[in-house]
């Protein structure tokens, strides 16, 4: 997570899982329903009333997302599953 308003929250890193049916767009921009995959694996959220609370899941802006590189994609992992072939067989 990038830029986030609770800075115990800047560099976690989460999976997204969906979007929230609660959250969709709003004065956010589009949300994301996420979970914490990474270091304490708990996300900071403050309540409008100044009351703070912990969860492992949560929404979180399209904005303050930015995507993991040097990660593959599952479609680009290749498993070398056979033998080469002999050059001296004939």
């Amino acid at each position: 997570m990038i830029g986030a308003k609770l800075p115990d929250n800047i560099g976690q890193i989460v999976e997204v899982i969906g979007s929230p049916s609660t959250f969709g767009i709003n004065e956010a921009g589009h949300v994301w329903h996420v979970r914490a995959i990474s270091g304490r694996k708990s996300l900071i959220y403050r309540y409008r009333n100044g009351k703070i609370f912990t969860r492992s899941e949560g929404p979180v802006p399209d904005r303050r997302l930015r995507p993991v590189s040097g990660l593959p994609d599952e479609d680009e992992i290749w498993i070398c599953d056979f033998e080469p072939a002999d050059s001296t067989a004939g």
